[in-house]
Parts: C-alpha cells; structure tokens; sequence
C-alpha cells in the first residue's frame, strides 16, 4: 500500500509561500520567504493579523484501519471477538523553521509527510499481517501539541492499548 499524498494536496499557496491550519489553535500557521530567508507566523483567519512567530511547528500523521462487527459476528464467519479488530498509528515530527527558500521547506515538508505515511503503513502492517489497507489518513500541523509515536490495536472497544 502506497500513500498518494503530496505537501501540494495540504497546503495553501499564496503569493510569497503557504499557509496551513493549525490544529491546536485553528488559526493559520503562514509561512513566506523574504530576502533569502523563510518566516512562519501563526495568523488569525479573520482578521490575517500576526499572532505569534513560529520557529518550529509540528507535523502529526494519523492512520486507522477498522473491521467492526455487531457482536463480532461476520458472515460466513460466525461470532468471535477475534473477528473485530481496530488498527491505529499516530507520528510526529518538527519542522525548525531555518530554510532560505520556500521551495526547500516544501521539499522538507513533503519527505517528512512520506516518512511519517510509512511508520503508519508499517504499524497497521504488523497487526494486520499487511492484509489490511489503510482507511483513514489525516496530516495535520500543529503550532503547540507534540506527540510520540504509537502503534495499537483493540477488538474494537475503541480503547486502544498496546500489546
């Protein structure tokens, strides 16, 4: 299973650079270059003032796999526990803002987002013996939140546990 999510799918373009939405604040994590440097702001989505000047900001990627039935019953199957099962991978990872060109912080950026992707694609694979696709990924930017990576899996009572 290969992800098809490019940086150009998440992002905003604007004149000078990007924005993204931050999670955290659901304000506008703007970047742009100016003079041979690149600057990230964090940016109030009404009123496009400056908040706050980010030096780092994080990525988090979140991937999940479900097979959920009443009672654990399948069909053709019979009823067992064994039959449900919920597969689910978080990473993160920090962008220091230090580049002198958007272009290179795209790059950045992007090879992160397929590093974080392959964590999660090798998580849901360890559990599900790669017989699994992955159902829901979501990439998200975050101005203050920085988690650890985790791999789980649960019968479906959505309390996921490491085992």
């Amino acid at each position: 299973m290969t992800f098809d999510i490019s940086v150009e799918d998440i992002i905003h373009r604007t004149r000078k650079g990007f924005f993204v939405i931050d999670e955290d604040t659901w304000d506008e994590i703007l970047c742009f270059e100016r003079r041979g440097k690149v600057y990230c702001f964090l940016r109030d989505r009404e009123t496009k003032r400056f908040k706050q000047k980010l030096d780092q900001f994080h990525i988090k990627v979140f991937g999940s796999v479900e097979r959920c039935y009443p009672n654990g019953c399948r069909e053709g199957k019979g009823c067992s526990e064994k039959n449900n099962i919920h597969i689910e991978s978080h990473d993160y990872d920090t962008i220091t803002v230090d580049y002198t060109s958007i272009k290179d912080m795209l790059m950045e950026i992007d090879e992160t987002i397929q590093r974080l992707l392959e964590h999660v694609e090798e998580c849901i694979d360890e559990y599900s013996q790669g017989m699994l696709d992955v159902e829901v990924v979501n990439v998200e930017f975050h101005s203050e939140e920085l988690g650890d990576y985790y791999c789980c899996m649960d019968r479906c009572d959505f309390v996921c546990r490491e085992e």
